[in-house]
């Protein structure tokens, strides 16, 4: 009997081990389906919360609350005078004008596009009163008005939300959106903001037919006074040679020159030919002697005029070097003179023409429904955004449990 209780008693123990083990696994796996339960519940809570509740907020918001914005679309384009007749020489002064340092319309259009961006297009138009004026009206919402007594930094930095102007790179046109919270001052700002527009491409196009006329101008005087310049050189030189045109002094002493040498030989002839039949002592060799000697002097001095080893700036050839000098400066003088005057004139008759206009392809519209909020669309874009960043987070706070686990 004491052997079987002893066995019993075992088994009992034995029993009672296995089911406390048991029960401990079953409560450990309780455990950890509570936490993972509440681990996922709490991401849920946070999605609804970081994600799902401002979108819906801005959703109710933009829906209910938000003022109804108007907008005006104009576009127009910087464009230069389309010349009709065309030649060889134009179009290579033309070609020459674009490849040095000249101006190209679609360079104007950018200057448009972001001179409409600026904050001088906000004093141009009147000031910051003149926007408050327009964006902050009473029945506008909060959130959406330009608050007043705002500092102009403040003021433009609400224009830019409020003005678009994108260009077209293919077709230089440039396309101006304005949004107000009524159609008639969308328009009404739409329009001024052309005429500005307008006028800026005016004082461009004057400000370069000034300053090309200065520069004509002033190249007319700098060849008008290397010309004279040279031609007081010119008349110098012919006083202080004596001479008028050095080139006809220098040809009648060659033609003189052969004209001795002829008749040098013709003498030289006659003697050699009375020498076979006269003494050597005959008054008439003598005589034929005394002109060749004389003839061969003749030609000694006209030759020494000519060129010479020891003077030879009083020399004709000296002097022939120094007037041919002068007279092709001179004549260069001339040319880039007359140049100068063909480039003042074309700069003075492109005075009296507009270089540059604005061509107003589609004139600001009136709006006749609102453009903006767009809740739906507003809403899934703040709604990515906000599943974005959580995503983001979610990971970043996961990785880090795994690398604490």
């Amino acid at each position: 009997m004491s052997e079987r209780r002893e066995k019993l008693r075992t088994e009992s123990v034995s029993i009672k081990r296995v089911g406390g083990a048991v029960v401990g696994t079953l409560g450990a796996g309780l455990r950890l389906n509570t936490l993972a339960r509440r681990h996922l519940g709490l991401l849920w809570y946070s999605f609804i919360v970081c994600v799902c509740l401002p979108a819906v907020i801005y959703f109710a918001y933009l829906l209910f609350v938000a003022s109804a914005e108007y907008e005006s679309e104009a576009r127009f384009a910087v464009r230069g005078p389309s010349e009709t007749r065309s030649s060889a020489i134009t179009d290579a002064l033309a070609s020459l004008s674009s490849v040095v340092g000249g101006r190209s319309t679609a360079q104007d259009s950018f200057i448009v596009a972001d001179y409409i961006r600026s904050r001088t297009i906000i004093e141009d138009l009147g000031g910051k009163g003149v926007v408050e004026n327009i964006y902050s009206k009473k029945d506008v919402d909060w959130f959406s008005r330009l608050t007043s007594e705002q500092t102009l930094e403040d003021v433009w930095d609400y224009w830019r939300r409020k003005i678009t102007a994108i260009i077209d790179t293919q077709s230089n046109v440039l396309t101006l959106r304005v949004r107000a919270f009524a159609p008639e001052d969308a328009k009404k700002l739409a329009d001024q903001i052309v005429q500005r527009s307008e006028l800026l491409v005016n004082e461009i196009s004057e400000r370069a037919r000034s300053d090309a006329l200065a520069r004509a101008h002033a190249e007319v005087d700098l060849a008008l006074q290397r010309l004279a310049k040279l031609r007081a050189a010119l008349l110098e030189f012919r006083t202080g040679a004596s001479t008028i045109d050095p080139v006809g002094s220098a040809t009648s002493l060659s033609e003189t020159l052969t004209a001795l040498s002829r008749e040098k030989i013709t003498l030289e002839g006659n003697r050699e030919a009375l020498k076979s039949v006269m003494d050597k002592n005959a008054p008439t060799l003598r005589f034929l002697s005394t002109q060749i000697e004389s003839i061969d002097q003749q030609i000694k001095n006209l030759q020494d005029k000519l060129t010479s080893q020891t003077e030879s700036a009083t020399t004709l050839s000296g002097q022939l070097a120094v007037y041919e000098d002068l007279q092709l400066q001179s004549q260069f003088a001339e040319k880039l003179f007359t140049i100068a005057q063909a480039g003042f004139e074309k700069a003075r008759a492109e005075q009296e023409k507009q270089q540059l206009y604005v061509v107003t392809i589609v004139r600001p519209t009136m709006p006749e429904e609102a453009s903006y909020p767009k809740p739906l669309v507003s809403a899934a874009v703040v709604f990515a955004v906000c599943l974005m960043f959580w995503s983001m987070v979610t990971l970043v706070i996961a990785s880090i449990g795994d690398h604490i686990g």
